[in-house]
């Protein structure tokens, strides 16, 4: 019974410890949601420049577009 409880004293600390890192090496649900905000944050800057290139490319066009028409 000796060996039993002597057995127990040590293997509880190390399940608990075991558990422990287990548990803190998780990510919370608030890293996951941090880590969506910030790609979805990039991804917007990402589309938005890529938005005014094409709206800039647009433009262009159309300014082309009206030159050529005045000159028929």
């Amino acid at each position: 019974m000796h060996d039993l409880i002597s057995l127990a004293q040590v293997l509880v600390p190390v399940f608990l410890g075991l558990l422990t890192w287990n548990l803190n090496s998780k990510k919370t649900k608030h890293d996951s949601l941090a880590e969506d905000n910030d790609r979805l944050v990039e991804e917007n800057r990402r589309l938005t420049k890529l938005n005014a290139e094409k709206d800039k490319e647009i433009r262009e066009l159309l300014k082309d577009r009206s030159k050529n028409e005045t000159r028929y």
